[in-house]
């Protein structure tokens, strides 16, 4: 396929040939190619007067050296040019007075390909370079088994000049080339049919040249210059020149250009990739290391970038697309301003030290960018640091005044300076040649302070650290005036005084007989204690933390002796004598009671299970002394029990003995000059046997009941008494536990019960009496009567229709039906409410159905089941006219006085009432709808009547 590609650039190209600059003639204008072909081209331009001849000059891209022509006419005809290939053209003017113009602006255009099926390589790279030369490789995706490839200078025809090499392979070496020459690598595919078109790739050639830090570019200084590397497309390359000035030191820069670096320009028409870069080792010693430049645009780039990246030197580098992003650095893309120069500084990924590394500057632009406008760098400083910026500072033993300052130090530091502030104050206080772990004095309480630190390395200095904050605490004082409020045999209350400026205190509890020490944090001046282990000493202690973590010295010490756990097997006796004298307070030593000078204190009683506790004790005094008796539930204070006398005590404790801890204690006065002495002897808390007195009667039922007790703790028996008043029928049995079922009772009858508590061998002096009445013999639930199931007659409906008695005085009556055809082996069920009677409808005439009933008084009270009644549908059908019988209702069934007959409004007639054994004993022509029955005997009778011609019979009982 041809290509026609004409790209006019107003560029200025200066050409190193010194001639005599013309007065008469402006340089050339109109410049333009024609006839643009594979190996040739016309060029056209302006005709000028005072003109006698013009100079054209043209080359390859990146070509050094130009080829020209001279003609009189204002066209040249270019041949013998190379195929697809980028090139840069100019025309100046020899006037009649043979003085030369400047040059024209220059025209760039590309050579057509020629027609080939066999399409060029892709992703064309520099996979390496090294002593032996430049390894080219490249991906194909065509059916050549085979490519050349050509290494020349550049702008020199492949097809005709340089190194020549054909491989099988997708990379080749190119060897014998000069360091420092840039060199022109061309790569075509070898089809079966034919060729492709080449591919082109520039590179500079720098087989080992592997910098030290720090790396210094200006530009300005051409031994520098050779330590920059490039790697270009066929169009927009990187070049060292004058085009566009980085500062005001010196004059050259690097830059893209399109015109080998006449101007700092780019082709938009065409996409390309081209790279600048340089080698260099990151030392060991080094803790980071950085790159600073500056770059400028021409304008504000679209569709076009630098950006940075930093790779191995042993990575490929291709003109088809960028190295991998993960190696990118800096910015996404610098864009630049309008000719505005904008300096980068970049911090490279310390992991990298100790290794070799590149620095690429990568230009890229599509083949749509908006403008020409290109980048220039300059200035480029690669550097390393030694000294590392200290790191995790951090405040230590922070008090209200004070603080120590440490941080992370390493080998090749000397020294540090350290500046601290006020946090919310702008001015830092300096202080040089400190070093870490300092005390740093004088700061105010309560403040937040931020700091941070550079370290000096002799040669060097840090950066300054991050910065660090910490805060001053609130003066804190250790709690005082500790009091044990309270303690029994497993806890135990301590208070103290409060202060505004603690948010918490920490409670500290040591078992002073193995040592163990627990600590408890509350956040009120007051802590309960538990979990304490029965008659153990303690010792307590307290410190502070304040609303700003700030800790204070402990407190004093108080101490806690625990109390015995409680007695609760009875009967409790102490036989040793306690004795009170004006000189010495209480002498009684026995393990578990306490003294103090006044008052002598018992052991924890646990009472809860206690039936009827009795405190027994004699007091005995000459001088008439009576000492005062005190309980505590433990939930509060000491208060009076009971008032003593001389001479035995007996104290019943009922109205304690719920509590599970109970403590007593004697308390007398010591008066001056009297004698305040007494002794108590033989202390005694024991249970009594008592009867419970909350008797119930349960489950009364006709012929039975149950009694019920709370049994007393102490009680091991019962003795039961059962009367019957009226028959005076007596029964007498023992229990256990809490309840005995009386059986065989008689029903409706009244009973009492007297009930007394044993204890072992002791009998309650207490009886306990209560009274019931059985209930009555219960009736049952009755089976239904008259039932009778009948076939009613009717063409395409053949029924049977069942009815038994109705129950009047139970509205809540419901009724199970039975039914199946006789062959069948089980009965299905229907239930039947309200009204007693069940249809059965839509039979086969001569099938055979068997029925029964049973009545369902409730959920556990249900009737026999009738006898069965069995209905051949067909056989003595009843006609459906005389359905009314269905409305049939006779109630009470059983009766005793009044009988009623109802069926809705059919008369009822020719009825007899006849006894068991047949006789009739009342008959009537019409039935009333009441029948006295009063003066007949119980049994049962068949009522017979007629209703609507249909002779019917129902069995009535009377009682």
């Amino acid at each position: 396929m041809k290509q026609a590609i004409v790209l006019l650039l107003s560029l200025s190209l200066s050409i190193g040939v010194a001639f005599s600059q013309s007065e008469l003639v402006e340089s050339p204008s109109g410049l333009i190619v024609e006839d643009l072909d594979v190996t040739q081209a016309t060029l056209r331009w302006n005709n000028q007067t005072n003109v006698a001849s013009w100079i054209v000059s043209y080359r390859v891209f990146q070509q050094e050296q130009s080829n020209q022509l001279t003609t009189s006419d204002t066209v040249a005809y270019l041949q013998e040019l190379i195929s697809g290939t980028r090139y840069l053209c100019s025309v100046r003017a020899i006037d009649i007075n043979g003085d030369t113009t400047a040059e024209s602006e220059i025209l760039s255009f590309v050579t057509l390909g020629f027609d080939s099926d066999c399409p060029q390589v892709e992703n064309l790279s520099i996979a390496s370079m090294n002593s032996g030369g430049i390894t080219v490789q490249w991906f194909s995706q065509s059916e050549a088994s085979s490519w050349e490839v050509v290494c020349s200078d550049p702008g020199t025809n492949p097809s005709l000049e340089g190194n020549s090499r054909q491989t099988a392979n997708f990379e080749q070496q190119m060897g014998g080339l000069t360091s420092c020459n840039r060199y022109q690598i061309a790569v075509r595919s070898l089809c079966s049919q034919s060729v492709s078109d080449w591919r082109y790739i520039y590179a500079k050639y720098l087989p080992y040249n592997v910098q030290s830090l720090p790396l210094q570019i200006d530009f300005e200084n051409p031994n520098d210059n050779i330590n920059v590397g490039f790697i270009n497309s066929a169009t927009n390359a990187w070049e060292i020149g004058t085009a566009t000035n980085a500062s005001s030191i010196g004059s050259s820069a690097l830059y893209i250009s399109n015109d080998n670096g006449a101007t700092n320009s780019c082709d938009n028409s065409t996409a390309a990739i081209s790279y600048a870069y340089m080698d260099f080792d990151i030392p060991e010693t080094a803790v980071s290391f950085y790159i600073d430049f500056k770059y400028k645009t021409t304008a504000v780039l679209q569709n076009a970038a630098l950006k940075v990246f930093l790779v191995s030197p042993e990575s490929a580098i291709s003109i088809d697309q960028l190295p991998s992003a993960n190696n990118q650095v800096g910015e996404a893309a610098y864009i630049g301003a309008n000719n505005t120069w904008t300096e980068v500084h970049i911090e490279l990924p310390s992991f990298h030290i100790g290794t070799t590394k590149r620095i690429l500057f990568v230009w890229q632009n599509q083949d749509n960018a908006p403008s020409s406008a290109a980048v220039a760098i300059d200035d480029i400083y690669l550097t390393a640091r030694y000294c590392a910026t200290p790191s995790n500072l951090r405040a230590e033993s922070v008090s209200s005044n004070s603080a120590i300052l440490a941080w992370d130090t390493r080998d090749n530091q000397s020294s540090y300076n350290l500046e601290y502030k006020p946090t919310e104050e702008s001015e830092w206080t300096l202080l040089q040649n400190v070093v870490p772990n300092s005390v740093f004095n004088n700061l105010q309480s309560a403040t937040s302070y931020t700091f941070r630190v550079q370290a000096d390395c002799s040669d060097e200095q840090s950066f300054w650290s991050d910065t660090a904050v910490f805060s001053t605490s609130v003066p804190v004082a250790a709690p005082s005036d500790l009091i044990v409020s309270a303690f029994d045999d497993t806890s135990a209350t301590i208070s103290w005084s409060s202060d505004p400026v603690v948010q918490k205190w920490l409670v500290e509890l040591t078992n002073q007989e193995t040592q163990n020490t627990n600590q408890t944090e509350v956040t009120q001046a007051v802590a309960h204690l538990g979990n304490l282990s029965e008659n153990t000493f303690y010792a307590i202690r307290v410190r502070a933390v304040s609303i700003t973590n700030d800790t204070s010295n402990y407190s004093s010490t108080v101490y806690v002796h625990t109390l015995c756990s409680p007695i609760d097997q009875f009967a409790y006796e102490c036989n040793d004598t306690i004795k009170f004298a004006n000189d010495g307070g209480f002498c009684f030593e026995r393990e578990c009671w306490r003294e103090s000078t006044d008052t002598l204190y018992s052991p924890l009683f646990n009472l809860s299970a206690s039936a009827n506790p009795v405190l027994t004790f004699e007091l005995l005094s000459e001088g008439g002394n009576v000492p005062r008796l005190l309980f505590s539930g433990m939930e509060g204070g000491f208060q009076t029990l009971a008032p003593l006398s001389l001479g035995s005590n007996a104290i019943v404790l009922s109205d304690i003995m719920e509590r599970d801890r109970v403590m007593f204690a004697f308390q007398s006065e010591i008066i001056e000059d009297r004698d305040c002495s007494f002794k108590i002897a033989n202390l005694t808390i024991k249970d009594t046997c008592l009867t419970p007195d909350n008797l119930t009667v349960n489950q009364i039922e006709a012929n039975s009941a149950v009694l019920e007790w709370d049994a007393y703790s102490n009680n091991t028996s019962f003795a039961i008494t059962l009367v019957n008043p009226q028959t005076e029928d007596t029964l007498r049995t023992t229990a256990t536990g809490n309840s005995y079922t009386f059986e065989d009772l008689e029903p409706n009858t009244q009973y009492i019960v007297w009930f007394s508590g044993l204890c072992g061998e002791l009998s309650a002096n207490n009886f306990a009496m209560i009274s019931f009445t059985t209930a009555a013999e219960a009736q049952g639930c009755q089976t239904p009567t008259n039932f009778v199931c009948q076939h009613y007659q009717s063409k395409g409906d053949e029924t049977i229709v069942c009815t038994w008695d109705d129950v009047e005085d139970n509205p809540y009556i419901q009724w199970e039906v039975n039914y199946k055809e006789a062959y069948a082996v089980n009965f299905s069920s229907a239930t039947v409410a309200h009204y007693p009677r069940f249809t059965l409808r839509n039979l086969d005439l001569g099938s055979r159905w068997e029925f029964r009933v049973r009545a369902i008084c409730s959920s556990a009270d249900v009737s026999d089941w009738t006898e069965i009644q069995t209905v051949i549908v067909g056989d003595q059908g009843i006609d459906a006219a005389s359905s009314k019988i269905e409305e049939l209702k006779i109630y009470p069934n059983p009766a005793t006085h009044i009988l009623h007959v109802k069926c809705g409004t059919s008369r009822i007639t020719n009825a007899q009432l006849s006894d068991a054994n047949g006789r009739v004993v009342k008959a009537w022509d019409l039935l009333p709808e009441e029948i006295d029955i009063s003066g007949l005997e119980k049994g049962y009778y068949f009522l017979s009547m007629t209703i609507n011609s249909t002779r019917i019979s129902r069995k009535i009982s009377i009682q």
